[in-house]
Parts: C-alpha cells; structure tokens; sequence
C-alpha cells in the first residue's frame, strides 16, 4: 500500500505517547540526578570522614610529642638532682653526722641507676616507636597511620606511672628501707630527709612493710622484736587513716623476740612454726662444692613475702591430731618423733584439713594457707643467711647414717639453724610443693619449680642417707604416691599460695 494510503493516528493517541515521553523523560533526569546527588553525599561524606581521620591523627600526633617531650626533659632533671646530691656529699665530707652522709651517698647511687634506666627507657619508649610508624604511613594510609597514633598515644599516656613505679623500685623504697633501720636521733633526721626527698615512694614501701607486719592477724598477742617502730614510720608514709594500722593498733602487742607462732591443734596439741623474713639468697651451690650434682644450678633468689615454717618436722602427736592416725614406722621414737612413711599426697591433705579447721575457727585470715613450702622457701630457711654447704656442724644439727643409729629421733633434740629451724639436715626427707625440674639459670622471684613433671621435691637428707645428701643445696625427688620410712614433711604457712 501506498504511504499515503496509510490510516493517521488519531490526535488522542498521539497526547498519549507525548505524555509517556515526557514522563519518561523527566524520570531519566530525576534518576540521573539521584545519582549525581548519591556520588556527591558519599564523596562528601568520605571526604569529610578523611578529613576528620586527618585532624585525629593530628591532634593524637601532637598529644603523643607532647608527652615525649616531657619524657626527654626527665634525664636531665634527674642528672641535676644527681649533681645536687654529690655536692650534698662532698659538703658532709667536711662536716656532718656518718648517718646522713650514708643516705646521701646511698641516694647518689640509686639516682646514678635511675637516670642510666630514665635515658633508655626514653630512647625506647613505645611510644616513640608507633608515633615514628604513624608518621611514616602518613596521608599514604590514613587509617593505619591513625591506628598507630592511637597505639602510641595509649603507650605515652602510661609514661607518667611508668616513671612513678620505677622511681619508687630504684630510689624511694630503698632510702625508706635504709630510713627505717635507724634508731635515735638519726632516725628522727633521715625520716624528715627521705619524706622531703621522697615522699611519693612511702605509699609503695609501707605497702611492703604491712605484708611483713601481716602475721599480726594470724599471732595478734605477738609482734616481732622491736619492729613497733614500723607503726610510726607506715604511719607517715601512708597516713594515721590506714585500715591496717587502725587495726593493729587496737591489738595487745608484744615484744616476741622468738619470731613463734603456736598453733593450738586438737586434743591441746601444740606445733610451732618460725616466721621467715622476705630476702633474697642464692640458691643451688657452687661448682666447687663436694659431692654436689649438676642439678643445683646456682642462681640468685628474692622471696618477697615472708612466710611462716614449722619449727620442726611435723610429729607423729600432730598427724594423729588432724588425722587421726599413725603412719609411721617408728612408732617407738615415740610421739614426738617425726611422722613418716607419708606421701606428698598425704602431707597436702594434712595441709588441707587443718587449713579448713583453722578457716572453720576463725583463726585464719583471708588469703593465708597452710601447706608445704616451696622448694626455695625450704632452702632459704635450712640456709639461715649462711652460704656455706651446711647451716653448721652437720654432728650438732642433723641425724644422718653415722650418727642416727639407722633410726630417726624426737624432734627438736639436735641444735637449731641460725633462724630456730629443727632438723633441716637429716632425721627424714621432707616434702616440697614443687614439681621436680631444672632451676633457671637467671636471677628469680618468688619461685615456685616446675609446672608439671612426674615427681614432686624432697629436700634435707635422712638418718639413713650418708652426709653428702644432708647439704642445704641437695635435691632428691619422688612420685607424689611414695610412702617410705624415711619421708616426712614440714609445715608452712603461706599467703597466697594456690593448691597445686
């Protein structure tokens, strides 16, 4: 057909498509403005988030060099308070008390040491590390540069009680440990100095005394030679308002020159034990010692919580008291002869019930448990201060092969160690908490042996083993089963020892 044959549309049909036209029209341009507007809000919106990223890092950045700063200044001001310190001495060297010229010269020293640790721990700092990563990664990556900076403005913000601590380990707490030994006149002068020179690092130091006074809540009738002393010092150190102090001081107190607790067991059975000072020692014994073994590495020790130690080996009249039998073999040593034939096991249940009792009777404060000593807490007591291979003359203090008539003997009969200890060199073997294992060969604190291993600690010798294993460095063990006629234990009194 011709087009101009063609049937027109009609003029309705044709505003009908116009208007869809339009319509469609307009709707492509709202969409393309809809996404025009999107991109925009997200561009600006990242744009915006960017620059607050930026201005974070900034402020974290100059936060952190701030800190730095006052962390580089510290070197200094301590090497002025060293050269204070020396002319100080010099000027005593001419004229005044030894006692004050001791402290000075002792404060010089620990200061020496505080600034030679203050100049590398600002050379070290992590802080100084992450704000150097932060800045390196700068605009390149934003995000993990602000991480960074958030990383070192945690560590700077720690830079101030970093400083606090270590200045109280290396120079306050000493001077007040020095301080605190003086009587008379130069107790009442160097408590004025070290309060003046020092006054932050009383907290810290009387903190550490009132764990030495806290045998006052398990012996309140008993204090410990003339340490009443110490009330006063903790007392301007830390404050009159001090809850220990409070209570301690409502307690009877007397002189105890014996450093004894009597502990009071069924059936009026009484069983001492000795309090042991915090201190440190070096255990294991030389290579030159006779008849040692490899095993006793020698390495410095610190304990830093005194502790309390049965006066003797716990006897057969205390195990039947708690128990309520008698293991032992030599029943016929009579009751105050050492319990044996006892495993590790047994000797921790024994620990275990009078622990309860003693809970149960409101005579054991929170935190203290009885239990068997720790392998270094043992050879610091059969030590007593001495360094040699024995505490003394093994003939006056021990019962061993040559002398025990192949029997062991009453407790307490042959002469105690410097510190009042009983039989630490022979009658029985004694039990440790620990499990056996290699010591370290570094400096430790507060240790506690192995962390597992197949048999448990036996320290101190027997009446039927010869000499050589009665040293204070000898170490034996057995499986925590083991029952023998020459095994026994003794007691401790610990505070916050776990069971095993």
């Amino acid at each position: 057909m011709a087009p101009w044959l063609k049937t027109p549309v009609p003029r309705a049909n044709q505003r009908v498509n116009d208007t869809r036209d339009l319509y469609l029209g307009v709707a492509a341009v709202v969409f393309v403005l809809v996404v025009i507007g999107w991109w925009w809000v997200k561009f600006d919106i990242a744009h915006n988030s960017e620059r607050a990223r930026q201005a974070d890092l900034a402020n974290l950045l100059a936060s952190v060099d701030a800190e730095l700063d006052a962390l580089n200044q510290k070197p200094g001001l301590a090497e002025r308070e060293v050269t204070r310190t020396d002319s100080e001495a010099r000027d005593l060297v001419r004229g005044g008390h030894a006692w004050e010229l001791a402290y000075v010269r002792e404060r010089k020293r620990l200061l020496d040491d505080y600034v030679a640790w203050l100049r590398d721990f600002a050379t070290r700092h992590p802080a100084k590390i992450a704000v150097k990563a932060a800045r390196d990664l700068g605009n390149a990556d934003a995000a993990a540069a602000l991480s960074k900076a958030q990383d070192a403005h945690s560590a700077a913000l720690k830079i101030a009680s970093e400083l606090r601590a270590v200045r109280a380990a290396k120079v306050g707490v000493p001077l007040w440990s020095l301080v605190a030994r003086q009587k008379g006149p130069a107790l009442e002068a160097l408590l004025a100095r070290v309060t003046a020179d020092e006054a932050s690092s009383g907290k810290a130091w009387a903190e550490d005394e009132k764990k030495r006074l806290a045998y006052l809540d398990i012996n309140p009738l008993r204090l410990r030679g003339d340490e009443s002393m110490k009330f006063r010092l903790i007392g301007e150190a830390v404050g009159s308002g001090d809850p220990d102090l409070a209570r301690w001081s409502k307690l009877d107190i007397g002189p105890n020159p014996d450093n004894a607790h009597a502990l009071s067991l069924p059936g009026d059975v009484a069983l001492s034990l000795v309090w042991i000072e915090p201190g440190s020692f070096t255990m294991g014994s030389p290579g030159t010692e006779v008849n040692r073994s490899s095993d006793e590495i020698s390495h410095r020790v610190t304990l830093s919580r005194g502790h309390w130690l049965g006066k003797t080996e716990v006897t057969q009249r205390q195990w039947e008291s708690v128990l309520g039998n008698n293991p032992s073999s030599f029943k016929r040593v009579g009751r105050n002869g050492p319990v044996e034939k006892v495993s590790w096991e047994d000797a921790m249940e024994f620990c275990r019930m009078l622990t309860e009792k003693e809970r149960r009777g409101g005579r054991l404060p929170e935190g203290f448990t009885y239990t068997l000593p720790t392998e270094a807490q043992w050879e610091h007591g059969c030590r007593a201060g001495t360094t040699g291979t024995r505490a003394g003359d093994l003939e006056e203090m021990g019962w061993y092969k040559t002398n025990s008539g192949e029997t062991t003997h009453p407790v307490g009969e042959k002469q105690a160690n410097g510190w009042g200890l009983y039989d630490m060199h022979g009658n029985v073997w004694e039990w440790c908490r620990d499990w056996a294992g290699n010591y370290p060969t570094g400096a430790v604190t507060d240790p506690t042996g192995a962390t597992s291993g197949s048999n448990r600690i036996l320290r101190g010798g027997c009446w039927y083993f010869p000499e050589s294993f009665c040293r204070s460095a000898d170490r034996n063990s057995n499986e925590p089963g083991f029952r023998n006629y020459n095994v026994g234990f003794r007691l401790a009194l610990s505070f916050g020892q776990q069971w095993p």
